[in-house]
């Protein structure tokens, strides 16, 4: 009777562990692209020609903010395709202290071409990507890493923000499955800084929306 007792309570510990719920997977940051946005301004940076020969290149990036999500969206064309590449609280904040701390380094000469892993030295953050060809065509959209650092291109240390590969994944046809390109921006901290500048907290919270929604003013007379 005691062994047919421990048995019982045996199967009864195995089978809650095998029925016990898996914790919630944390949400990752994602923004909905078709809610409205404010136009916060335009910053020039730079990247990498892919050809016909290697070297820089000159791009303008569009800055957005989307009020609902509170993210920040920096719009660019890379290589025939349209980059909408966001920043939620956190990614914005490592980016302002990763640029201060570039800041320092570049006054006391703190910055060396030949150490390796420079482009993160500062810090990783996930961020949120689309990127489409065409007007047209399918708009892809995944999470992705981003990497602050800094990185020697044509002698001169540039503060730079590395957008890792995202990959979308179609739940439908895997056959839509397709990885983005891996694009380094290149700032100086003038341009840097200019980016700090559209996306101060004080400029970003005259278009935020308020988390608590105040109830209309009834007018006792009304009734």
């Amino acid at each position: 009777m005691r062994i047919l007792s421990i048995l019982l309570l045996v199967l009864t510990l195995g089978s809650c562990q095998l029925f016990q719920r898996k914790p919630p997977e944390p949400l990752r940051f994602t923004v909905r692209t078709n809610l409205d946005h404010v136009e916060l301004g335009e910053v020039e940076m730079q990247i990498d020609k892919r050809f016909p020969r290697s070297g820089l290149i000159k791009v303008v990036i569009k800055v957005s903010y989307y009020p609902e999500d509170d993210a920040v969206c920096l719009t660019y064309r890379s290589d025939f395709f349209t980059y909408q590449h966001f920043w939620d609280y956190e990614g914005r904040k490592l980016f302002v202290k990763s640029l201060e701390t570039y800041r320092t380094d570049f006054a006391s000469r703190n910055l060396h071409s030949n150490q390796r892993n420079t482009k993160s030295i500062y810090g990783v953050t996930e961020g949120f990507l689309t990127w489409q060809e065409f007007s047209f065509s399918l708009r892809h959209q995944a999470n992705m890493n981003i990497e602050y650092g800094y990185f020697f291109r044509e002698r001169y240390p540039y503060f730079s923000i590395n957008q890792k590969q995202a990959l979308y994944e179609d739940k439908i046809d895997r056959k839509n499955n397709t990885a983005s390109q891996e694009v380094t921006m290149y700032f100086t901290i003038a341009q840097a800084q200019e980016l700090v500048d559209l996306i101060d907290d004080a400029v970003l919270e005259i278009h935020s929306i308020p988390r608590i929604q105040r109830t209309p003013e009834i007018n006792p007379d009304f009734y």
